[in-house]
Parts: C-alpha cells; sequence; structure tokens
C-alpha cells in the first residue's frame, strides 16, 4: 500500500511531526505536536483510521492536542478551513462558530458580516443582520 494516498498522508504526518527538515515542520513538530507511538505502525493507523475518503485529509480535532486515533478524523477541505489555528471564533448568546458559519446562519456573506462587525461590533451586527 506504499503507493496509496492513505498511505502518503502517513508518512507526510508523521515527517512533519519528526523530520525538521520536513516541510511543515515548523508547524507542527517544533510545535510540539507528536504522532502517537502505535501510528509508528501504518498498519495500525489503517486500522484507526480506515482508508482515506474521496477528498478528505486527515485532521487533528484539538489543534493543541498531536496525532492519535481520539484526536483525528478524516474531514473535507471546508472542514479543515474551520479548524485551524487562524480561524477567529465568535461567541454570540452562548453559541461560538467562525465567521464563515455565523454568515451562512445569518444569510449574509462573510464580507458583509465583517464589515457590520467593524462598524456596529458584534452583538448589535448580530442584531441587525437577524432582522
Amino acid at each position: 500500500m506504499s503507493r496509496t494516498t492513505t498511505h502518503v498522508i502517513w508518512k507526510t504526518m508523521r515527517a512533519r511531526c519528526q523530520n525538521p527538515t520536513a516541510s511543515g515542520y515548523a508547524d507542527y513538530g517544533s510545535r510540539g505536536i507528536t504522532v502517537c507511538e502505535a501510528w509508528d505502525s501504518f498498519e495500525v493507523f489503517l486500522a484507526d483510521m480506515g482508508e482515506r475518503p474521496p477528498g478528505m485529509s486527515i485532521e487533528r480535532i484539538d489543534n493543541s492536542k498531536g496525532y492519535a486515533p481520539e484526536n483525528c478524523r478524516w474531514a473535507s477541505n471546508s472542514e479543515q478551513c474551520r479548524n485551524r489555528r487562524s480561524t477567529h471564533l465568535i461567541e454570540y448568546r452562548g453559541k461560538t462558530q467562525c465567521r464563515k458559519d455565523w454568515a451562512i446562519e445569518l444569510g449574509v456573506t462573510a464580507q458583509r458580516l465583517n464589515r457590520q462587525i467593524e462598524k456596529l461590533g458584534i452583538e448589535n451586527a448580530f442584531e441587525l443582520l437577524r432582522k
């Protein structure tokens, strides 16, 4: 299976966490992101995660933790974008979402939501857009 997409993802995941010369090491290994010891074996990784579904990539559910079965899932590109360290989360009335998801819920573009928040602040922007 060494030429399968799943195997390539496994190799790349391990390299960015363990190899200082690998692309992405600065964002993973140097920050202390690790791969669980069991996943040193591709067979164990495959048994835990299964084959990569088409269009998906591996995602850490909690970005402050490493790669392990309880912290990983296969995710689409849009799901991955919502789970980045740089994603700005907004809390409103006890609910927390990224700006894009709030824009979808409010039925506006992300750009319009951003403009309203800049002009009015979160509370007033949401009240205006909920009408």
